[in-house]
């Protein structure tokens, strides 16, 4: 009869309260456990009246649990560099172990999805083989995975849940660079004295000139792929140059100031009589220079020599037309340099060719007295020693910068650059190196306006082992410049770091976990991944704050934050339970104040029953 059918529907009000206040109890418990995901009660009537009877039945209620996994909780910024938490969608992968039995496809049965991002270091020691290994597991003992970075930084191509691994931070407790950048600014003094190897102590009178004493030189430290210092040796000698050129030798210290045929007095250059004469010619541009005495004095247009002066001003305007158009240089470059006369040629392709018209005043005692080119034979016609396009005295020319200005560089700002390795004396690289008027270099930069040398091409073999690979170094000299004062090493820097232990993790806002060493360096070390589901709330939840998969939720899409609707990383943060204690105090007074009712209709029913009893 309805009577005890009412009874059966209160019972089954005074059930579904129960539930309503167990979610709500279990809600509350969790108010402040981390990545905890609250659910929520739905009512459902139970109706047990037939369409074909039209008398009324007494239905019922049933409480279904709905659990709210796609609803954000609140962030909070932590302390811990560790500490992961997630704006928007996705879960972090996690498992029980450190060894899952992944597929490529789908993930496997005993992997989960979380939201509890409170990662820390967590040892996990192997006893039967001594070992221990340190991993990033969070509060709940749950292994964080991710997708591990190879050599080059790049992850792997296919980023599934077959390519995920334990985040195990064990594996990069040591860490060295090797340099391969070195980046130097040096100033070369630009008053330093050339070497000439026509008259220096250079066995072949040509270059090389790396057997005299350099101009300049400092060492830098780079670090090998063993990550130990290694020194490399800047040598610099300013030298006259690859240009054909041609030097005086007459055994006294010239000046601007010599007379050739004085009027009164002695003079260094007594072999030279009133009306000798020689012959310069350069590139096929020819010119005589005949000398006169102290009283007919120096005319310069005629190139009537009396002091060296004149010479000089003669020498510096050979071949030089400045009414032409375009006005022609000079074809020459004359000056006192070290106690001598150098004429050096402007142009670094052309010979020049000195020959005698009248008497012997550029050869033998008491004269100018030229040396000999030491080309064999040694004569007086002079070729450039090196082709600066087409370089055969410097193989490591290739190297080096390519010079810019090839046409008509400045001739004397000339250097001979020498990178040694001092450890045992092996010349790595030697080239040459010009300067512009304005003490830049002139040199063709790359496509990011840096003047480089390249090491990288003959890798360096610090450690002399040729079964181990070489040091490639890219060597920036951009700021090298030349200007007259000190020799100074303005700058220097390299990207090397010497063997650094590891002193922390850190994951950054992008979901990267990178390693922070002792040496300053960081190193990038896994991808946190994010797993959506097309339907968050269809998870089913396990003690830990973790999730499986269902039927109902589907199968989880594995991507980067922001990829396939995922959300994105926030470090150092975690995501508190969005448990609303407002809510749940409302959903409390609901729950009570039913359950309340429900039982005075069991009270109700139970004295109508009694009445009937009594009747």
């Amino acid at each position: 009869m309805s009577l005890f059918e009412a009874l059966d529907t209160s019972r089954g009000g005074m059930t579904a309260q129960t539930k309503s206040t167990a979610i709500t109890s279990t809600n509350i418990a969790n108010l402040t456990t981390v990545g905890y995901k609250r659910s929520e009660v739905s009512f459902h009537d139970l109706v047990t009246t037939s369409q074909y009877n039209p008398s009324y039945e007494p239905g019922g209620v049933r409480a279904n649990r709905i659990l709210r996994a796609d609803q954000q909780g609140t962030v909070q910024q932590t302390a811990s560099s560790t500490d992961a938490s997630i704006l928007g969608n996705g879960f972090f992968v996690v498992g029980l172990g450190s060894n899952i039995e992944a597929d490529s496809a789908v993930a496997p049965t005993n992997m989960f999805f979380t939201r509890n991002g409170t990662f820390g270091e967590a040892v996990v020691r192997d006893f039967s083989a001594g070992t221990q290994s340190t991993y990033l597991a969070n509060a709940a003992g749950q292994f964080l995975y991710g997708w591990q970075f190879d050599q080059n930084g790049e992850l792997p191509v296919d980023r599934d849940f077959g390519s995920l691994t334990a985040v195990n931070v064990s594996q990069f407790d040591e860490m060295a660079l090797p340099t391969t950048l070195l980046n130097i600014s040096v100033n070369l003094d630009a008053n330093a004295q050339d070497i000439d190897p026509h008259v220096s102590s250079i066995a072949s009178g040509q270059l090389p000139a790396n057997s005299e004493d350099v101009s300049f030189s400092r060492s830098f430290t780079v670090y090998d792929q063993n990550g130990a210092p290694q020194q490399l040796s800047f040598e610099y000698r300013k030298i006259v140059g690859p240009m054909a050129h041609f030097t005086s030798n007459n055994g006294t210290i010239q000046t601007p100031q010599d007379v050739f045929i004085p009027t009164t007095g002695n003079s260094s250059y007594d072999g030279i009589s009133v009306g000798d004469s020689f012959s310069v010619d350069i590139g096929g541009i020819s010119e005589t220079y005949t000398f006169v005495d102290e009283a007919t004095g120096d005319d310069v247009a005629t190139n009537q020599i009396a002091t060296m002066q004149g010479l000089i001003a003669a020498l510096n305007q050979h071949g030089a037309d400045p009414l032409a158009v375009p006005a022609v240089a000079s074809a020459a470059q004359a000056g006192i340099e070290n106690g001598r006369l150098l004429v050096r040629a402007t142009d670094p392709t052309v010979t020049i060719t000195l020959a005698e018209a009248s008497g012997t005043p550029i050869s033998g005692a008491n004269t100018l007295n030229i040396v000999n080119d030491p080309d064999a034979p040694g004569d007086l016609t002079y070729e450039p020693d090196e082709d600066i396009t087409n370089p055969t005295i410097y193989p490591g020319q290739v190297d080096f910068p390519a010079i810019e200005n090839t046409t008509n560089p400045v001739p004397q700002n000339w250097w001979e650059l020498t990178i040694v390795n001092p450890a045992n004396g092996n010349v790595l690289r030697q080239g040459l190196l010009n300067f512009n008027g304005d003490g830049s270099l002139n040199a063709t930069p790359d496509a990011d306006g840096n003047i480089l040398i390249d090491l990288s091409t003959n890798p360096i073999d610090f450690d002399g082992d040729p079964a181990t690979a070489g040091d490639a170094i890219t060597v920036n000299m951009t700021n090298t410049s030349q200007f007259a004062g000190n020799f100074d090493v303005i700058n220097s820097s390299q990207n090397g770091a010497g063997l650094g232990d590891r002193v922390g993790v850190e994951i950054t806002n992008d979901g990267r976990v990178i390693g922070l060493f002792s040496n300053g360096l960081t190193a990038n070390l896994y991808q946190i991944p994010l797993a959506n589901f097309a339907n968050a709330n269809g998870l089913n939840d396990i003690s830990g704050t973790i999730f499986s998969i269902t039927e109902a939720s589907g199968d989880p899409m594995i991507g980067l934050p922001g990829e396939f609707g995922n959300g994105q990383i926030r470090g150092s943060a975690i995501e508190n339970s969005n448990v609303d204690i407002t809510d749940e105090f409302a959903h409390l007074i609901v729950s009570q104040r039913g359950f309340s009712l429900n039982s005075q209709m069991i009270q109700a029913i139970d004295e109508m029953a009694e009445r009937l009893g009594q009747l």
